[in-house]
């Protein structure tokens, strides 16, 4: 009986605590206005290859302001790390196969690149 007892408030403080990290999150993202800024560029140079990994990622079709805030969040991630990103914004071929298109393109651009410029891992990221 005494467990549940503890389970329960176990159960509560981890809702409160993840619920609070959410709120405080989203506040932040409207105070600060991140998500509004240019979105469409995230792969600045002004990154500047600070480290060896690269992000890629696809959004295009119709505007959604929440798919927009999901890129946005990897913005001060991508700034902290040094992280480059690369954005898909249109569609390049018809079905499904943009994706392989567009991760084949940016893996060739970095093979032509001097091999102490390039990027060692990309990472497709799902948003």
């Amino acid at each position: 009986m005494i467990w549940r007892a503890h389970l329960k408030l176990f159960s509560v403080l981890t809702t409160v605590l993840c619920m609070g990290t959410v709120v405080t999150d989203w506040f932040g993202i409207f105070r600060n206005g991140d998500w509004v800024k240019n979105v469409a560029n995230v792969n600045e140079e002004d990154l500047s290859r600070g480290s060896s990994i690269g992000k890629l990622s696809m959004l295009y079709g119709e505007t959604n302001t929440l798919y927009e805030r999901a890129l946005a969040a990897h913005l001060p991630h991508n700034k902290n790390f040094g992280y480059s990103m690369y954005v898909l914004r249109e569609r390049t071929l018809p079905g499904y196969w943009s994706k392989p298109a567009f991760i084949l393109e940016q893996l060739l651009a970095e093979l032509a690149l001097p091999e102490e410029r390039r990027l060692k891992w990309l990472v497709y990221v799902c948003i």
